[in-house]
């Protein structure tokens, strides 16, 4: 069921949320260990980066946590930047991520949501990599993808099979046989250990635009694309089929993001068992050509191994798996053949922007349709047009907005000029020392966001703050009106994107209000935003007076909620 987006954002103010930033970094000069690294699928902008210290799977209160920058980056920029050596009232520290307790190697690092920077889109699900140290002790520098959470569970899921058959084995022992299946992974993939946990995307994304992607690169990439896109395709299904308990039930997780990648890695290695003279890969599994039985494998694997047996609705029954698990898997390998198809080395970062674009409104597409409806035709029809170079180029323009063309999307009458119409062309006025007001629901609910003045090292970075207005119903059912003044800081990820935080009790909360359209009305230009809170994207509008947004003065800025009945 989907949320009000104002009122949850003051419930989570009012019940205070953990689901943010802040952490047990800020502790004056008591010594502290940095971790650094980047969250690459695109990179992702604003995740919630933590340390799970008990490898639960969960953001205790107790956890250091952060948000990766706009660049996808923790604790030390792109450009080098250290966050955590910043002053402490310095807002940028939001991305320094410390613990003031010893951090062991082979610790779980997790990232939750943000925004993929190569689609603009929400990031659904959780990515997550282990803490290295190098041999005098200092940690390294991590990278996390799609790819390294697969191996991430794989090794969580080792250790707990190997405790439960020999309560005595030692560390190393595990940490042996760990290092031993992940090299089997890697062979049959051919690849190094150390190529899987490599940012494929640097090569493109850091040098010249038209830099192309090599041949490891690619395949590291088409690797990725089908793990994450099968994992959200797969976890969706299984949400569905199960909603009671993700992000219900407080001993699960809130995705099955997680469940799926081990489930994926666990039937992958009984393949690999069944087939010991091939090279199985991840994509013969996901293969539009896999048999019931390897489907019913991964269901096996899901609902025992993954999920413990523990969800109310099974996955799979002693002949087959749920019809509703068997579509998302049928699609995910259709997913799969067209990223096989069209990620290849010598593609130039627009054209891997246009790809990861294409594919992400696929997997939109599978996440929603019914079970029952056959997308063959759909993925056959997006597959013809990305062999058209005109196609691709419109795609990989910036400001191309997925989630207009994911919600109107209609396989039949998709077209280079429907690409081209769902181009944002109106940029961002300036921000720095301007208000402007949006709302929802017939304008019920309101936001104001107040930009303060950037300093002159950070010039599209800025302090914030933010009125939020909403309506609720009171216990004699009358409705009353009610503001909320929350601080924060607004970023520009691009011409077209904002990114902006609210810090609330317990931690701070990251949202995106992507411009779509400015068009003259009788009082003035209404905007329309595409705005996102709790991974909800929907239209906001605001008008103003004239092609800018309002100035402010320093007396016209909120000093607390009362303030926020605008």
């Amino acid at each position: 069921m989907k949320k009000n987006l104002i009122s949850s954002a003051v419930t989570l103010a009012l019940l205070g949320s953990l689901s943010g930033c802040g952490s047990d970094q800020d502790q004056g000069s008591v010594s502290s260990s940095n971790v650094e690294g980047k969250v690459v699928d695109g990179y992702v902008a604003y995740a919630l980066a933590f340390i799970d210290t008990n490898n639960d799977n969960q953001l205790n209160a107790w956890e250091p946590r952060a948000l990766t920058d706009s660049d996808g980056y923790f604790t030390t920029s792109k450009d080098g930047l250290n966050y955590c050596a910043l002053p402490e009232e310095s807002k940028r520290r939001i991305y320094c991520l410390s613990s003031t307790a010893e951090v062991p190697s082979g610790t779980t690092l997790r990232f939750v949501g943000g925004y993929d920077i190569s689609t603009g889109e929400p990031f659904v699900g959780t990515l997550s990599t282990t803490v290295a140290k190098s041999a005098d002790g200092q940690i390294q520098p991590r990278v996390s993808t799609p790819i390294t959470s697969l191996l991430v569970k794989n090794r969580d899921t080792v250790r707990i099979l190997l405790e439960e058959n020999d309560p005595n084995i030692t560390e190393q022992e595990i940490k042996t046989i760990q290092d031993q299946v992940i090299s089997l992974f890697a062979t049959h993939h051919n690849f190094t250990v150390d190529q899987l946990e490599s940012d494929f995307y640097a090569e493109v994304q850091e040098n010249d635009p038209n830099t192309p992607l090599s041949e490891i690169d690619a395949r590291l990439m088409a690797l990725a694309l089908k793990l994450h896109k099968a994992a959200d395709i797969l976890a969706d299904a299984v949400e569905d089929i199960n909603p009671e308990k993700f992000g219900s039930d407080p001993d699960f997780p809130d995705n099955a993001t997680g469940a799926v990648y081990d489930a994926l890695f666990w039937a992958w290695y009984h393949s690999v068992n069944e087939n010991p003279n091939i090279d199985y890969t991840i994509g013969n599994l996901l293969s539009e050509t896999t048999n019931n039985d390897e489907v019913l494998n991964f269901a096996y694997y899901l609902q025992y191994y993954a999920l413990n047996n523990r969800v109310f609705n099974a996955l799979i029954s002693e002949t087959e798996a749920h019809p509703t698990l068997v579509a998302a898997f049928q699609r995910a390998a259709q997913l799969n053949t067209l990223i096989d198809n069209k990620i290849s080395a010598g593609a130039n970062l627009s054209e891997v922007n246009a790809i990861a674009r294409s594919v992400e409104i696929m997997t939109a597409q599978a996440r929603k349709a019914d079970p029952a409806y056959n997308m063959s035709g759909d993925f056959a029809a997006v597959e013809q047009l990305m062999n058209d170079s005109n196609f691709i180029d419109a795609m990989g323009t910036d400001g191309v907005d997925v989630a207009a063309i994911s919600n109107n999307f209609n396989s039949s009458t998709l077209s280079t000029s429907t690409i081209q119409a769902a181009t944002r062309q109106t940029p961002y006025p300036d921000l720095a020392g301007a208000t402007t007001k949006f709302s929802a629901n017939q304008g019920q609910d309101q936001i104001q966001l107040y930009f303060h003045r950037p300093d002159s090292e950070t010039p599209s970075f800025g302090d914030l703050s933010t009125c939020v207005k909403y309506t609720s119903k009171g216990e004699s059912s009358s409705y009353y009106t009610s503001g909320s003044l929350f601080r924060g800081t607004w970023e520009l990820l691009d011409d077209f994107t904002l990114l902006f935080t609210m810090e609330i009790v317990g931690g701070t909360e990251s949202m995106i209000a992507k411009l779509i359209s400015s068009q003259p009305v009788s009082n003035g230009i209404e905007w329309t935003y595409s705005f996102d809170f709790n991974d909800e994207l929907s239209e906001w509008t605001g008008v103003t007076t004239g092609d800018a947004f309002a100035t402010y003065s320093e007396t016209d800025l909120p000093i607390n909620s009362e303030s926020c009945l605008f």
